[in-house]
């Protein structure tokens, strides 16, 4: 009975048909194959076709796929070289390409793709990169002067590309002429390299000036806008209605919206005046830049208008009659009333920005309370008041206020003399009594420290140097305040 072929098929496959028709597996062999895939059966002994008796044992050669080779360096190899090194062990030739060089000579291989030195299979493609050496230095046409479709194909034939082409005006050459090139002609560039154009718009024309002239004619209305109202009877007036911030603003808007105007105007008619080139893409810009112009005016009046559904009447005068805010002292209870006594009530009182922590207004009767956790030096708050007239009535006023630290304040005591009664006392006016005071270290022999008053007395009874003493004083209050000083004298 003759082996059957199982030559190409699976290991699984040829031994299903070697053990069915009666024959027995011997010994299963790997060994790589380029030709034949990973897991299938290379040859059988006895071969296939070969008479054998039933119950005899074949032996097969499973294939491991291709054999796994390093890439050789190549660079710097000629093409003839670098393919007989690669072929010559299993690998094929893929892609070949040219590139220019400065450093490897033409003909010679810049790169291989996979690299050099990267694991491939036997019978897998590489790719070349062959040099044509260094690019070629030409010089760049001078095509000034003509028309743009003379000039692109002059730099064309010459050996360039044709790159980015922008419009501008220019009083030397005609409307459609290359007015400039980069790089510039009689300049050297590489062969194949891209050439960038200026291709005239026209000559420069009144309405090159009309943004200036626009502009002009409004910066001059708003002069003189404001010198009528400063010269007017009733500048004075005017000038606190400019103070007021709700009317800053709307002054603000309405500037803004006769600007937005203007440019829409100006760019409407740049674009009736424009050559008409179609690579003038001024229009577009402009159309972006008026959009962009619409929605900031758009935000602006949105924030104006919606700001407050009140009908406001500014007044040139403040009606807060309250000038001045007494000084609040750090930990201690502070309590003081705005007041807008020809205002009709109830008020609706509002400051920024907001007080020192610890301190409140009162929204309706304009008093300012609290007990104020930290010393902060002179601030200007915004005070504003609406009343609830028809229609309202909104005044505003600036008053500075801060809050003073708890502190010692006395800051040196006078010297003492050995056997002559001395007396001097500490203060600490800013603190809530009563207070407990203390030293260190201790004070001349002869002299104590009253803890609850703060008093030195008593009789020093021997000289000392200059010595500094750290007096600290603690009050009642909740949380209690400590404040220290370091003062320094001597008893002589």
């Amino acid at each position: 009975m003759a082996i059957p072929n199982v030559v190409g098929t699976l290991q699984a496959a040829a031994t299903q048909a070697l053990t069915g028709a009666g024959y027995a597996i011997g010994s299963v062999t790997s060994t790589s194959d380029a030709a034949v895939p990973s897991g299938h059966v290379i040859s059988t002994n006895p071969p296939s076709g070969t008479a054998a008796n039933t119950g005899a044992k074949v032996d097969l050669v499973v294939s491991t796929g291709p054999k796994a080779a390093t890439i050789p360096n190549v660079v710097g190899l000629s093409q003839a070289a670098a393919t007989q090194a690669l072929t010559g062990i299993g690998y094929v030739i893929g892609t070949v390409t040219s590139a220019s060089d400065p450093a490897v000579p033409p003909g010679d291989v810049i790169k291989v793709n996979p690299p050099s030195g990267s694991a491939a299979n036997a019978g897998s493609k590489v790719d070349l990169v062959i040099s044509t050496g260094p690019k070629q230095q030409i010089i760049v046409p001078d095509v000034i002067g003509y028309t743009r479709q003379t000039g692109e194909v002059m730099l064309k034939q010459a050996g360039f590309q044709v790159g980015t082409v922008k419009s501008k005006r220019s009083e030397q050459v005609p409307l459609g002429g290359i007015d400039n090139t980069s790089p510039a002609a009689g300049e050297m560039a590489d062969q194949g390299s891209a050439v960038n154009l200026e291709v005239s718009s026209g000559t420069n024309s009144w309405s090159a000036s009309l943004p200036i002239i626009v502009f002009s004619i409004f910066g001059l209305a708003l002069l003189l806008f404001i010198g009528y109202g400063i010269a007017a009877d009733r500048g004075q007036n005017f000038l606190k209605l400019l103070a007021d911030r709700d009317f800053a603003r709307g002054l603000i808007t309405f500037l803004i919206a006769i600007a937005t105007v203007g440019i829409a105007i100006i760019l409407a008619i740049s674009s009736l005046v424009s050559s008409g080139d179609k690579d003038d893409d001024r229009f577009d810009r402009g159309k972006q830049v008026l959009t962009i112009l619409i929605g900031v005016l758009g935000t602006i009046v949105g924030f104006y208008f919606g700001s407050s559904t009140e009908t406001k009447s500014l007044l040139p005068d403040s009606e807060i009659t309250t000038t001045v805010l007494p000084d609040a002292t750090e930990g201690q209870i502070y309590q003081s009333t705005l007041e807008a006594p020809n205002l009709t009530k109830p008020l609706t009182w509002s400051v920024s920005p907001n007080l020192p922590n610890g301190l409140s207004l009162e929204a309706t009767t304009g008093e300012i309370t609290g007990t104020p956790k930290k010393a902060s030096g002179a601030n200007n708050y915004f005070f504003k008041v609406t009343d609830s007239s028809m229609p309202r009535v909104t005044s505003a006023r600036d008053l500075e206020f801060r809050v003073l630290p708890r502190v010692i304040t006395t800051q040196s005591a006078p010297d003492g003399t050995v056997d002559k009664p001395y007396a001097y006392k500490l203060d600490a006016p800013s603190l809530t009594a009563p207070l407990a005071w203390s030293v260190a270290p201790l004070l001349p022999d002869g002299l104590t420290l009253d803890s609850t008053t703060g008093q030195i007395s008593g009789t020093p009874t021997k000289s000392t140097g200059k010595i500094t003493y750290k007096f600290t004083v603690v009050d009642s209050a909740t949380p209690p305040a400590t404040a220290s000083a370091e003062i320094k004298f001597e008893i002589k």
